[in-house]
């Protein structure tokens, strides 16, 4: 007995497909695989893709893989065998993120890949802008929205949201009891960011870093804060990013969301958040590239 049919041509997967498909309820990101599973439906069908992936599986290889792990979850619990519908899964890239360009002389930001001539040098940088003077930018509002659509986020927004501001005290054990941040006199459903950023060598072999910008939510628990910290920004190259050209989108997507908000769903309730970005955390060197010294 199995529970998806194996076939011999993958024409014919199509009712394996109707019989083998996920949850609806895939938003969720506390749904269980089984009860007592140690990860989530979504959880799951990521591992799926990134193991597929790693050892680049063909389309039959992944589709026997699924069916072989259908085989090892309790009868009822039927996971995707189609790799068309499964790779679907996933948000394209483009949907989250953006490429930026930069002049490859003075390294000014270029507002577009077909700009000719840099405004600042007047130089002509077109003919490298495929190959290494860019970096990408990510859609934090889609992202944050994601992260407060989860259950685990809502229940502390909705028992947050019931509590009475903060008083100061001499106990600080978050960012949220620090006098700076109560000045800032934030209420739900507003909420702030915390930035941090720090050069990562990818290779030993090469000086090619990675510049990644990252925010959390500060007023998530620390461990949620940790779990849900998102991506801004990434910058690679040989050198340290140019932070007035990097910054440039950055700010510009961050002051957005100051005066735009965040539109979400708090049980049934539609919310507007607006998010401000009071703090940033950096080491030295990425502090003096940072602040412009």
């Amino acid at each position: 007995p199995s529970q998806c049919n194996d076939t011999e041509d993958s024409e014919d997967s199509g009712s394996d497909d109707e019989q083998c498909s996920f949850n609806e309820n895939d938003n969720d990101s506390d749904d269980r695989l089984y009860s007592g599973s140690k990860i989530s439906l979504p959880e799951s069908k990521v591992l799926i893709l990134a193991f597929i992936h790693r050892y680049s599986l063909s389309k039959r290889a992944a589709e026997s893989l699924q069916h072989l792990i259908n085989f090892h979850v309790p009868v009822g619990i039927n996971l995707q065998t189609s790799s068309y519908k499964i790779g679907n899964y996933l948000p394209k890239v483009n949907d989250f993120s953006s490429r930026h360009y930069y002049c490859s002389v003075c390294c000014c930001y270029l507002k577009s890949e077909t700009e000719l001539t840099c405004e600042s040098c007047k130089d002509k940088p077109l003919a490298d802008l495929t190959h290494h003077n860019f970096f990408l930018t990510f859609n934090l509002r889609s992202s944050l929205k994601l992260v407060l659509q989860s259950s685990e986020v809502q229940k502390h927004f909705r028992k947050s949201s019931k509590n009475s501001p903060h008083i100061l005290t001499e106990n600080i054990s978050d960012i949220t009891d620090g006098e700076n941040y109560k000045k800032l006199k934030i209420k739900f459903p507003n909420f702030s960011c915390l930035l941090n950023t720090d050069g990562i060598a990818v290779f030993n072999s090469s000086n090619y870093q990675l510049w990644p910008v990252f925010a959390s939510v500060n007023e998530l628990p620390y461990a949620m804060r940790r779990k849900h910290t998102l991506i801004c920004g990434l910058w690679f190259g040989t050198q340290k990013p140019n932070f007035s050209t990097f910054f440039t989108p950055v700010v510009k997507m961050f002051n957005d969301l100051q005066i735009n908000g965040v539109h979400w769903n708090l049980m049934g309730t539609n919310i507007i958040s607006k998010v401000v970005f009071p703090i940033m955390v950096c080491d030295s060197p990425a502090r003096s590239g940072a602040i412009g010294m």
